[in-house]
């Protein structure tokens, strides 16, 4: 659900070529995969 609101936050900042809101999505989307990945390295083996 998150994701997809940075993604629509994305979008609408490249269409109105806005950086600042590129630049948010961009960061916020590799937060959340960086997180899914430690979620699958850290719990996963710990099960």
């Amino acid at each position: 659900m998150f994701m997809l609101a940075l993604i629509l936050v994305g979008v609408i900042g490249w269409q109105r070529h806005n950086k600042i809101m590129l630049a948010l999505a961009g960061v916020g989307v590799l937060g959340c995969l960086v997180l899914l990945v430690l979620l699958v390295f850290v719990l996963i083996p710990a099960m």
